[in-house]
């Protein structure tokens, strides 16, 4: 005679209760470190954005602006070089090297100022400059302050929510 192959319903139930068990307790882990991984992200991003201004400044030997899109960083951002080198950034024969989008699930706040960033000629900020990267629904140490000094260098740190 053959033996019946397979589960019974009750180990069936117990392997469910024990997947539940495992997933209630690591989903909450999971949340944080995607929250972790994509603010991370966003906040090189901005470096990013950093190293082609200052690139983009020393190769054309112009000045270079980074500007929130609407008056709002959270909303965007445009980066054009000053062609004709009169201070004005948004002349018809002035240049727009890229547009960047939002930060997605994301606030991003320029601390201070004006709210644009200059790159001089010789490649060098008119001012240093500080983001804060706010993460929406955030917990843990997900928000980044970024820190720029007028040389480029950045310094990130995680902050609580």
């Amino acid at each position: 005679m053959k033996k019946a192959q397979g589960f019974t319903l009750i180990e069936v139930m117990i392997a469910i209760t024990i997947i539940g068990l495992v997933l209630a307790l690591a989903l909450p882990n999971f949340r944080e470190f995607l929250q972790n991984n994509r603010t991370s992200s966003q906040a090189n991003d901005i470096i990013a954005m950093i190293a082609l201004g200052k690139s983009e400044a020393l190769g054309r030997g112009r000045p270079v602006q980074v500007l929130a899109g609407t008056g709002d960083w959270s909303d965007g951002y445009v980066m054009t070089v000053d062609i004709d080198r009169n201070g004005v950034f948004t002349d018809a024969d002035d240049e727009v090297i890229v547009e960047y989008e939002a930060p997605s699930q994301a606030t991003l706040l320029h601390g201070g100022g004006d709210g644009e960033i200059i790159f001089r000629s010789n490649g060098l900020l008119a001012s240093g400059l500080e983001f804060t990267l706010r993460a929406e629904n955030c917990f843990g140490e997900n928000n980044r302050l970024i820190e720029v000094s007028r040389t480029g260098t950045v310094r990130i740190t995680r902050n609580p929510c």
